[in-house]
């Protein structure tokens, strides 16, 4: 019997210790047992630190690694940087995934195609995580020059999914669970949120063609910021985002019955386009 591909996951963790051995049990448990488990810690100051410890005491496949805080990119750099399986995976600390994910995806159809895609539950409803690393298995060759833009404090998946490339096979199982917490990026907005207009600087540098889902980008951008009454930022996206529709797209198909009464400027704008 052939020798199971080594799969090396990558954990960045930064005071995770509610979710970590839950994240972890899932990963250890897996039905594809030949895995290489990097933990980074990212300078956390609860026991996560310690939760990683315990659990490479009991299983030789685990590596923790200690660092400063940098940031998820670095962390996630770090794990690249000693990776030594054949595929790559990612998972982040406070989520966790199915026992079978791994033996999954490397068993899909199409198997000379490099990265491979599961949908994901808990992510704005349950779907296809198209623009998130954690909802993928990448062949190391594939990436091994590709790392995480440590200048971006958010968007770095969706700037390191398109670097990688379109040569994906999927499954639609939702083989991954992600945790939308309180107080996580996806739950909050300030300068951090912004720096995902930098990541679309350096898009559409690769892909000029993807002008239509940055503007999607910029409408749920004003959104949020609207939402979350982060009123610097409000008339700045504004802006950006009324310039951008007027000079490039047709945006008949973003979700506008959404929209607060404070982007009444975008709603108008939109409509009138044909």
């Amino acid at each position: 019997m052939p020798e199971q591909p080594k799969i090396s996951i990558i954990i960045p963790i930064y005071n995770m210790s509610l979710y970590l051995s839950r994240c972890l049990d899932s990963v250890i448990t897996q039905t594809h047992t030949n895995l290489e488990i990097i933990l980074i810690d990212d300078g956390s100051t609860d026991d996560s630190l310690a939760i990683c410890q315990d659990y490479a005491n009991c299983d030789s496949r685990i590596i923790v690694i200690r660092k400063p805080n940098g940031g998820v990119s670095t962390a996630r750099n770090a794990g690249l940087d000693i990776a030594t399986g054949e595929w790559i995976g990612f998972v982040d600390p406070d989520d966790y995934i199915n026992p079978k994910m791994y033996e999954i995806l490397l068993n899909l159809n199409e198997p000379w195609r490099p990265i491979r895609c599961t949908g994901a539950v808990e992510l704005w409803d349950e779907g296809h995580a198209g623009a998130a690393v954690w909802s993928k298995l990448y062949w190391t060759q594939h990436i091994k020059d590709l790392r995480f833009d440590e200048d971006l404090l958010t968007s770095q998946d969706m700037l390191f999914v398109i670097q990688a490339g379109t040569e994906w096979t999927y499954t639609p199982e939702h083989l991954y669970h992600y945790q939308n917490r309180e107080g996580s990026a996806v739950n909050s907005f300030n300068a951090r949120r912004m720096t995902s207009l930098l990541a679309w600087d350096r898009i559409l540098g690769i892909k000029p063609t993807y002008r239509k889902h940055y503007a999607h980008s910029l409408v749920n951008l004003l959104h949020n910021a609207t939402y979350y009454q982060a009123n610097e930022y409000i008339r700045p996206l504004q802006k950006k985002a009324l310039k951008h529709i007027s000079y490039n797209l047709n945006l008949r198909g973003v979700a506008i019955t959404c929209f607060p009464k404070t982007t009444l400027a975008i709603y108008k704008k939109i409509q009138k386009i044909k």
